[in-house]
């Protein structure tokens, strides 16, 4: 099938079809509905969903612990020790990977494509969420405001974190946006939207590059 014609349950499993075991990974500034939308695409994708802060938080270590609730980065040998041995499981084998910001510092995402590929889950996509710094910083008055609901309550979800988590962006996670574009990987997405409409934005967007 092709044109208008296709429906939405087409679409995703053209883009399964295209998947395969590979994986996608989700960026954004704070607050862009990185987990959210990672959440939607491991649902309709059959995928598993790994969260890059998920991961250190169940590390349970409170020097890792204690620099996260501040908003910072951990430092890359760190970070990658923690987080790579999740992406080899064999659990999850035959079945896509589904990040949210896996490789956020600049560097890391070397390491990353290269160990997605050698455990049998090519990087094929990387969604970036845009959202502004200030639209950043609205979205958390707007939770502060109305409660966390899904989000549940995070010790960094306070401006004094949000900022540095913004600082740190800027200087740490640009250059890795940068890097996925220039190598043709990045997929970018207006995460302003609903919810709901980000979610077909992205689908639409990958079921083009199945198309390809």
């Amino acid at each position: 099938m092709s044109g208008p014609q296709q429906t939405s349950e087409d679409k995703w499993q053209a883009v399964a079809a295209w998947l395969g075991a590979g994986t996608i990974n989700v960026f954004g500034r704070p607050l862009a509905g990185k987990d959210t939308q990672a959440s939607a695409l491991a649902t309709h994708l059959n995928g598993a969903q790994l969260s890059g802060g998920e991961i250190l938080r169940k590390a349970a270590n409170p020097d890792v612990l204690a620099e996260i609730d501040k908003g910072l980065l951990l430092t890359q040998q760190r970070y990658l020790e923690i987080v790579t041995p999740y992406l080899q499981k064999e659990e999850y084998d035959n079945r896509p990977l589904i990040l949210s910001s896996v490789g956020r510092w600049n560097g890391e995402q070397q390491t990353i494509l290269e160990v997605t590929k050698d455990s049998g889950h090519p990087t094929r996509a990387v969604i970036y969420l845009e959202l502004s710094e200030e639209q950043s910083r609205e979205r958390l008055s707007k939770i502060q405001e109305e409660g966390h609901g899904n989000r549940g309550q995070r010790a960094d979800d306070h401006h004094a974190a949000l900022d540095i988590r913004l600082q740190e962006f800027a200087n740490k996670t640009e250059p890795v946006i940068d890097y996925y574009d220039e190598v043709g990987l990045l997929v970018r997405v207006d995460a302003t939207k609903s919810a709901n409409d980000v979610t077909a934005q992205i689908r639409d967007a990958l079921y083009q590059r199945a198309q390809r």
